[in-house]
């Protein structure tokens, strides 16, 4: 999964959001989370930023 997420670094955010589906934007989303919690971040800064990032994803989808 690492190799996935770091394979989309190069890419721009535009190109990201029409490649990728909201489906399997959460699915990042969850192992990035899963991660996260491995390294010690509360469940409470886990559901901001999945709040972050889903938002961050439908501003995204509606400019392109």
């Amino acid at each position: 999964m690492s190799n996935e997420i770091d394979g989309y670094i190069n890419e721009s955010f535009e190109d990201l959001i029409d490649r990728l589906t909201y489906r399997e934007i959460m699915r990042h989303i969850k192992f990035i989370k899963i991660e996260l919690r491995e390294k010690g971040l509360t469940n409470e800064r886990l559901t901001i930023l999945t709040k972050n990032l889903t938002y961050c994803y439908k501003v995204l989808k509606k400019r392109v």
